[in-house]
C-alpha cells in the first residue's frame, strides 16, 4: 500500500512539474499578445490606403488649376498681339494731322506717367534717365524707330510698314553677330537670307500712284528696323538684370529728351496741330494701351506660358498688321503677300534652328521683356508698337 501511495504521488508530482513545464507557453502567449495588438495599431494602414485612392480626383484638380492660369495666359498674350497690330493702321490715320513727332512725343508722355508709379517701386529713378545705358536706349528704341516709323507711314501703306517689321529678327540676328560675336547656325542663316529677301521685296514694291512717295516711306520704315535691332543688341545684358518696367521708363524718359527739340520743331515749321477727336483716342489708345498695359499682359503672359509659344504669337503681329490694313480699305498686292511670306518663312527657320524669334524683338521702349525664369530670358522681349 505503501508503495502504491508512493507511486501516485510520484506521479502527481510529474503531473505538476509537466504543468509548470507548460506555464511558460501561457507567458509566451503573453509575450505574442503584444503582436496583435501591433496588428490591430496597423489596421488603420489599410484605411489610410482607401483614403489615398482618390489619386485620380487630385490630379483632375490640379490639372484643372494649371488650365485656369494658363488659359488667362493665352488670352493675354491674344490681346497684347492685338494691339499691337492694330497700331500701324491707327498712326496711318492720324498721323497726317498730328505730325510724326508730336504724335510719338504725345504717346509716350502718356505712356510714361501710367508707368512712372510701377517702375518707381521696381526701383527707377529720375536721375537713372541720364545715365548712358539709358540715353542709348532712348534713342534707338524710342525717339528713332517710333519717330521714324510714324515718318515712314506718311508715305507708305499701313500693310507696307506691318510686313516690313517682320524683318526685325533677322536684322537683329545680323548685328548680334557681327557686334556681340553670336553664332549662326546655317538654317538661321538661310532664315536670315528669306527674311530679308521678303522685306526687300516689300520695300522695293511701288504702287503706280505713289511710286517715289512709297519707296522714301519703306525706306523709313527700314531705318526704324536697323535701329530696333540695335536697341536689341544694346539691350541683352541689361535685359537680365534690370526689371523691365524700369527699362520701360528709363527708355522712355530719356527717349523723350531727344523728342522734344524735334517735336518743338516740327511745330514751329508746320504749325501747332489740330488734333481731332480720333487723334487724341490715339494719343491715349498708344500711350495706355500699346505702350503701358501690354507689359502688364506680357509679363503675366510669360509667367505660366513657354517663351516660345509667346515667340508664336508675336510672329502674328505682322500678319495681323496685314489684315487689319486690309479691313481698313488698303489694297493689299501679290507682291506684298508674297514678301511676308517669305519674311515670316525666314523667322519659322530661325526658330527650327534653336533660337526663339522673340529673342529678336525687344521690349521696345515700353519694355514688353518680362519674367521668364526659368524661361529663356532673351525670349521673354518682344515689341509694341
Amino acid at each position: 500500500m505503501r508503495e502504491t501511495s508512493t507511486q501516485g504521488a510520484r506521479t502527481q508530482g510529474a503531473r505538476t512539474q509537466r504543468a509548470r513545464i507548460q506555464e511558460p507557453r501561457t507567458q509566451r502567449a503573453r509575450i505574442h499578445e503584444p503582436r496583435m495588438q501591433r496588428a490591430r495599431i496597423q489596421e488603420p494602414r489599410t484605411q489610410r490606403a482607401r483614403i489615398q485612392v482618390p489619386h485620380t480626383q487630385r490630379a483632375r484638380t490640379e490639372g484643372s488649376r494649371t488650365k485656369g492660369p494658363r488659359t488667362r495666359g493665352l488670352l493675354a498674350l491674344t490681346a497684347t498681339v492685338i494691339i499691337w497690330s492694330s497700331t500701324f493702321v491707327l498712326i496711318k490715320a492720324v498721323v497726317e494731322e498730328t505730325g510724326p513727332f508730336t504724335l510719338t512725343f504725345l504717346r509716350f508722355l502718356v505712356a510714361l506717367a501710367a508707368l512712372a508709379p510701377l517702375a518707381r517701386r521696381h526701383g527707377f529713378r529720375w536721375r537713372m534717365v541720364t545715365q548712358r545705358e539709358f540715353l542709348r536706349f532712348g534713342l534707338t528704341g524710342t525717339a528713332l524707330y517710333y519717330g521714324l516709323q510714324n515718318l515712314g507711314l506718311m508715305y507708305t501703306s499701313a500693310a507696307s510698314a506691318a510686313m516690313i517689321q517682320a524683318g526685325i529678327p533677322a536684322v537683329t540676328a545680323l548685328l548680334s553677330w557681327r557686334l556681340l560675336k553670336e553664332r549662326l547656325p546655317i538654317v538661321r542663316v538661310a532664315g536670315i537670307a528669306l527674311s530679308v529677301a521678303g522685306v526687300l521685296l516689300i520695300a522695293g514694291f511701288q504702287p503706280a500712284q505713289a511710286a517715289a512717295q512709297s519707296l522714301v516711306g519703306n525706306a523709313l520704315i527700314l531705318g526704324s528696323v536697323v535701329s530696333f535691332a540695335a536697341w536689341t543688341v544694346q539691350g541683352k545684358k541689361l535685359a537680365a538684370s534690370v526689371h523691365p518696367a524700369v527699362m520701360s521708363a528709363g527708355s522712355i524718359a530719356a527717349g523723350l529728351l531727344y523728342l522734344l527739340p524735334v517735336t518743338v520743331l516740327e511745330i514751329a515749321v508746320t504749325g501747332p496741330p489740330r488734333i481731332s477727336a480720333l487723334g487724341w483716342f490715339a494719343v491715349l489708345y498708344l500711350g495706355l494701351l500699346s505702350s503701358a498695359l501690354t507689359i502688364f499682359l506680357w509679363n503675366f503672359a510669360l509667367t505660366v506660358v513657354d517663351a516660345t509659344l509667346a515667340a508664336v504669337y508675336i510672329n502674328l503681329v505682322p500678319v495681323l498688321g496685314l489684315l487689319f490694313a486690309a479691313l481698313s480699305g488698303e489694297t493689299v498686292a501679290v507682291v506684298q503677300l508674297a514678301g511676308g511670306g517669305l519674311a515670316l518663312l525666314g523667322v519659322w527657320l530661325s526658330e527650327v534652328a534653336g533660337v526663339p524669334p522673340a529673342a529678336a524683338w525687344p521690349s521696345a521702349a515700353a519694355g514688353e521683356s518680362g519674367k521668364s525664369a526659368p524661361k529663356d530670358s532673351r525670349a521673354a522681349s518682344a515689341p509694341h508698337h
